[in-house]
């Protein structure tokens, strides 16, 4: 498949939505293929949909060449950070890599923009945490005695250690109500405090 693809909202003889919707629903490669909508109108409706689906951006025609092209660099170089944090897959492991290479911040924003319902296993040094997303949300996460939000500020601390990324796996669930923007947000805060309240050395 391609790195990305750049595709017109209205096309001869398609709606660009629904290409899009297909690509996403099929199993094959494709299906996780990054993709940048142009559009003539600016209509709130249609933009809205495709973020949903997973789009990367949406722009309005005319576009800026330079503007595109560093937007284009944007999302194959977070893509290619995807895939080099990814080891591989199988159906029984999942996509595996480290936290060295990908980061939960990375992790919540792929499984987030694609729509994905997962389960993320994370290896700490002395724990496991998992993240339960559903359709890109993230619904419920737990790390030893923690639950919520609070597990998963605490993971957001780790910098290395093994992760599984189970696709398909679900829960019923629900400890955390925040969107993955004021979750991110939120917990970055947190840490960025941490900081700023240790001794200087």
């Amino acid at each position: 498949p391609p790195d990305l693809v750049v595709a017109d909202v209205m096309m001869p003889g398609t709606d660009g939505i629904a290409m899009f919707r297909k690509m996403r629903e099929s199993n094959t490669p494709w299906g996780d293929t990054p993709l940048i909508f142009l559009s003539g109108k600016d209509e709130s409706q249609t933009k809205v949909d495709a973020l949903h689906l997973g789009a990367e951006d949406f722009l309005i025609k005319p576009v800026d060449l330079k503007e595109l092209a560093a937007r284009i660099r944007n999302v194959i170089r977070r893509d290619a950070k995807w895939r080099k944090g990814s080891t591989g897959t199988s159906q029984a492991a999942g996509v595996v890599g480290d936290l060295k290479n990908l980061g939960i911040p990375d992790i919540v924003q792929t499984l987030h923009l694609g729509l994905k319902t997962a389960c993320v296993r994370v290896k700490g040094k002395d724990d496991e945490g998992k993240i339960w997303f559903e359709n890109g949300r993230i619904r419920h996460c737990e790390l030893g005695s923690l639950v919520g939000e609070q597990a998963f500020y605490e993971m957001l601390r780790w910098q290395e250690g093994p992760f599984v990324i189970a696709h398909g796996q679900g829960t019923t669930l629900r400890t955390i109500e925040m969107d993955e923007m004021q979750l991110m947000m939120e917990g970055l805060r947190r840490l960025d405090e941490e900081k700023k309240e240790e001794p200087a050395g």
